[in-house]
């Protein structure tokens, strides 16, 4: 059996400690990047909820408009966005119109909105998601409550998303 040279041996301990080093560095890294990149995702979710309550305030009578508003900041966040009245009924659905009046007021983030009259972020499991995923159905919500006259916007985004083939 032949053994290892003094030059051999020092080149594994180097390569070891350069793999050690590497990996030390690079899994922070990575969980520094997948941290800024949920807080932009929720930055933008919340910011055209915002967007959304602003543009349909007083328009809650005009469905064209409620419609356009909801598609363009889908578009935006990637997502889906949901406009209610303030009794919780479906105005626009980025998704398309077949649930259109359906009472989403049940829907923990806007009820809580409602209740608080406060904007609402929060992330939870779904079950009606759409979306084709590896990973569990979750999706992050962000509910920015207006008067009684504007509703509530929701911007929902997954929270994972799926591998693009």
């Amino acid at each position: 059996m032949r053994t290892l040279s003094l030059r051999g041996r020092l080149l594994l301990a180097l390569a070891y400690v350069l793999v050690l080093a590497v990996v030390a560095l690079e899994v922070p890294l990575a969980l520094s990047l997948r941290d800024r990149v949920d807080a932009e995702v929720t930055s933008q979710a919340r910011s055209q909820a915002d967007v959304v309550a602003a543009t349909v305030s007083g328009n809650l009578g005009e469905p064209r408009t409620l419609a356009e508003a909801a598609e363009s900041s889908a578009a935006t966040v990637r997502g889906r966005v949901v406009v209610t009245d303030s009794g919780g009924a479906l105005l626009a659905d980025s998704a398309g119109t077949d649930r259109l009046d359906t009472d989403y007021g049940d829907r923990p983030e806007i009820a809580q909105a409602f209740r608080d009259g406060q904007p609402v972020q929060d992330q939870r499991h779904s079950d009606t998601s759409t979306r084709r995923s590896s990973s569990p159905r979750s999706r992050s919500s962000t509910t920015a409550a207006g008067s009684a006259s504007c509703g509530s916007p929701r911007a929902s985004t997954p929270s994972r998303t799926p591998p693009t083939a």
